[in-house]
Formats: C-alpha cells, structure tokens, sequence
C-alpha cells in the first residue's frame, strides 16, 4: 500500500502547475459562460455555469451579486443574464488581452 501512495504522490507532484485566474479573468469567464448558456440551452442553469468556470456554486453565486451591482449583469428568469454594460468589459478586455498578447507579456 506504501508503493501505491508514494507512486500517486510521485505522479501528482509531477503534473504542471495552472496558475491561479486574477479576479478579471474570472469575471470574463463568468460573463462568457453566461452567455454560453443563454444561447445553448432554454433554461440557463447557474450549476451549468459554475461547472464550465471550474468554480463552486456558492462562489460563483456570490461574484454573480458583485458582477449585478457593477452593472455587468442582470438576473434573469432563473439565472443571469450579460448585460449591455457585461458585452462592452468583455469586448475591452478582450481587445487589451490581444494588445498583451502582441507585446509578448503574459496575460
């Protein structure tokens, strides 16, 4: 059983690194999962959200409210919707991402 234990712990400790998302990536996850959703299916389910962002419900419940109070999004029949406001960061934050991504920085 020791073997076993030390090859898993070996194996794991080998796997790379992801490094952690910064709060506006998330915030761009969560917005382009939402839209996402709205489109593929007729109901919009927050479960089906926070799966596709790799977050737990609670969480992504809770950076709903704060997105809802900057203006990013709105809530909608059982989930959320983007709004107007939520399309603009993510077109800005997009174009910035590229503008990074052409200097050769890290984004």
């Amino acid at each position: 059983m020791a073997k076993l234990d030390n090859a898993i712990t070996d194996n794991f400790d080998q796997l790379p690194r992801q490094r952690k998302r910064s709060r506006l990536e998330i915030y761009k996850d969560i917005l382009t999962a939402l839209i996402r959703e709205d489109a593929e299916h007729p109901r919009p389910s927050l479960t089906r959200v926070a799966n596709r962002v790799n977050m737990p419900y609670d969480r992504l419940v809770n950076i709903l409210e704060v997105l809802n109070v900057a203006g990013l999004c709105e809530p909608s029949d059982r989930a959320y919707r983007v709004s107007l406001k939520g399309a603009e960061f993510l077109t800005e934050y997009r174009r910035f991402s590229e503008s990074i991504n052409r200097l050769g920085i890290r984004s």
